[in-house]
């Protein structure tokens, strides 16, 4: 005999995670993170998918509702809004325990669910999240940085991507979810808030997603730096207090300075034939590049083809503290909102 259809629901397994989708213009992308998520081995009736549709002008949200017979799939349309708003209004859609916020560029592997719902279950478990992989055809600039600079690691982090980031549904609306008012750092300014309200932040090397559009050359990986940078500033005054967490603030304005200096040094060069104020600027953004290299690779455990890796994220290290500093400099902080208008053209809305 078969149980009645009000049998099968109180018996239902309530839904464990909701993951969380922010997009906007994702056509291109979105069927391929919604079939990753629909290959999953973690039980279909225990999660469900929400995507929070930022105005798309393609057809993002056909292509992501045609996995509603697939998926437990919510779709939200919500135009002109910040990212971090996208996010809020996916987990108060949400109905899992756990939130979990992913990419729409992203690949997670069958096994994501199942190790982010063990990862998050314990009481007081905070933030977790993972790092990305690389594709395995990258340029030298994706496997120099993301490949040994943010190699996916687990323990106490300073904080993880909010393209791959989870946390408990009450732990999120204590702190106050993302700060609305953010563009880009929002996932640091949350993990910064958790932390001072007594929540880790962990990594979690399996934890990690494919990252299908990572910076290939290095007008992109500029321009990704210099958009993650936009609000950084705001989130500094935002967390004043936690101001050793600030070591990317730090090595901006530290480059800036050199990069003022050298535009000085090159003054001198022209008015009165002296190199010395130019050639030390020069010796401090290579000093920086240098040591900021040394910090990344402190705890790799890779030797194959060191000194060109080395030098590798010494150059990325000067494009990196260059965008930084661009940022730092621009109206973002005092007027984001002119200042965002600006950038739409030369980066990725997405984190």
């Amino acid at each position: 005999m078969q149980p009645s259809d009000a049998s099968s629901a109180e018996t239902r397994e309530p839904i464990s995670i909701s993951v969380i989708i922010p997009a906007l213009n994702e056509a291109d992308m979105i069927g391929g993170c919604l079939e990753s998520l629909a290959q999953s081995d973690f039980p279909a009736d225990r999660f469900e998918v929400i995507v929070a549709d930022n105005g798309s002008t393609d057809n993002t949200v056909e292509v992501a509702e045609s996995y509603a017979h697939r998926l437990q799939l919510t779709v939200l349309k919500r135009p002109a809004v910040t990212v971090s708003r996208l996010r809020n209004l996916g987990a108060a859609t949400a109905r899992g325990e756990i939130l979990a916020f992913l990419d729409a560029d992203c690949l997670a592997p069958r096994d994501w669910l199942r190790n982010l719902q063990r990862h998050s279950s314990a009481e007081g478990s905070g933030v977790v999240g993972g790092y990305i992989a690389i594709l395995p055809d990258s340029r030298w600039v994706a496997r120099a940085w993301y490949g040994s600079g943010y190699a996916p690691r687990s323990g106490e982090v300073s904080y993880v991507p909010a393209g791959n980031l989870a946390m408990q549904r009450a732990s999120f609306l204590k702190i106050g979810g993302f700060g609305q008012e953010l563009r880009t750092a929002e996932d640091f300014d949350l993990c910064l808030r958790a932390r001072g309200a007594g929540f880790p932040v962990r990594g979690a090397a399996e934890l990690a997603v494919l990252h299908l559009r990572t910076p290939q050359t290095l007008m992109q990986f500029y321009k990704r730096e210099r958009w993650h940078g936009a609000h950084v500033g705001k989130t500094l005054l935002k967390n004043i207090r936690n101001w050793v967490d600030f070591r990317a603030c730090a090595f901006a304005a530290y480059m800036l300075f050199c990069t003022l200096l050298a535009l000085a040094g090159l003054g001198l060069v022209w008015a009165a034939h002296r190199y010395e104020l130019l050639l030390a600027a020069l010796v401090g953004i290579l000093a920086g590049a240098v040591a900021g290299t040394v910090f990344k690779l402190r705890t790799t455990r890779q030797r194959h083809r060191l000194a060109l890796t080395f030098i590798q994220l010494s150059v990325l290290h000067i494009v990196y503290g260059m965008a930084r500093a661009r940022a730092l400099i621009s109206m973002q902080t005092a007027y984001p909102r002119n200042a965002i208008s600006s950038l739409k053209e030369d980066a990725p809305w997405h984190p």
